[in-house]
């Protein structure tokens, strides 16, 4: 599978809440935007890549988890 983007970060309200951060992060100006780069421990919004996947890490980290 080519897969369709990243996956969300861990608790950031579901898809409702990943849209709001996508969103957020797009907009230096907005009053959370900081806070949210602190959240995720990012020092840009530039290092935020929704988009990227890589099937090659995917699976690799799937091997990591299936070892004994």
């Amino acid at each position: 599978m080519d897969g369709a983007g990243a996956c969300p970060p861990e608790d950031c309200g579901g898809a409702p809440g990943y849209s709001d951060l996508k969103v957020i992060l797009a907009d230096p100006a907005h009053e959370e935007h900081h806070a949210l780069l602190v959240w995720l421990g990012l020092r840009s919004a530039t290092e935020f890549a929704p988009d990227r996947f890589t099937p090659d890490e995917a699976n690799m980290r799937l091997l990591h988890l299936a070892a004994p």
